[in-house]
């Protein structure tokens, strides 16, 4: 879940202390794809990612501890023209896709923040359990979306999954004391979660 702000400029930090208190972080981005629907996002303007190498100078990482694998930079960017540029903005240039550009962290622009999926799931859930997914039916721990494409992130809750029972089918489970996810026997009765893809037009 994406959202970009509205209220005015603000500097790096001050800007990702409103995605954290939106219950999210600053937008990451992982693909050409994803930087896509972020052109269509931002409008125009020039916003603040989750993306900087405050900590050592060069070392690009992610607000999620990530290192950077691949950029999306601009032309002769990252480049610390103006010193001290350790925070990112996408939209720097005409280009469409790489157009990220190093900036000092006090300049002000929007920003955008991204909500993990995940945390969206568990905080609106109408019941304790449901089915997502994933199963790993081929081939036991192997794990697979039910699309075919193998687990890039995982979210098990503690001590999962465990395979008890012959358990195959993975489900979201929010209870006192297990949040994340579990393996469960795929003939139990529960609900799920479903999703549809959709298409962005410009």
């Amino acid at each position: 879940m994406y959202f970009i702000s509205t209220g005015g400029k603000k500097s790096w930090s001050e800007s990702r202390q409103d995605c954290r208190g939106r219950g999210a972080d600053l937008v990451i981005i992982n693909s050409r794809e994803e930087q896509n629907f972020i052109e269509i996002l931002r409008r125009g303007q020039r916003a603040w990612i989750g993306l900087t190498d405050s900590e050592k100078e060069g070392a690009w990482k992610w607000v999620d501890g990530s290192a950077l694998i691949t950029g999306l930079w601009g032309s002769d960017e990252p480049n610390g023209a103006a010193g001290d540029e350790d925070c990112v903005v996408t939209g720097d240039k005409s280009d469409p896709v790489n157009n990220w550009a190093d900036y000092p962290c006090n300049d002000r622009f929007v920003w955008i923040c991204e909500k993990s999926i995940f945390e969206f799931i568990l905080n609106n859930m109408g019941s304790s359990r449901a089915w997502i997914g994933l199963t790993d039916s081929d081939m036991e721990g192997v794990w697979k979306w039910v699309d075919g494409s193998a687990l890039t992130t995982e979210f098990w809750a503690q001590g999962e999954p465990n395979d008890q029972n012959n358990e195959d089918c993975g489900e979201i489970v929010n209870v006192l004391n297990k949040k994340g996810w579990n393996d469960r026997p795929c003939s139990y009765k529960e609900g799920w979660i479903c999703e549809k893809s959709v298409s962005v037009v410009n």
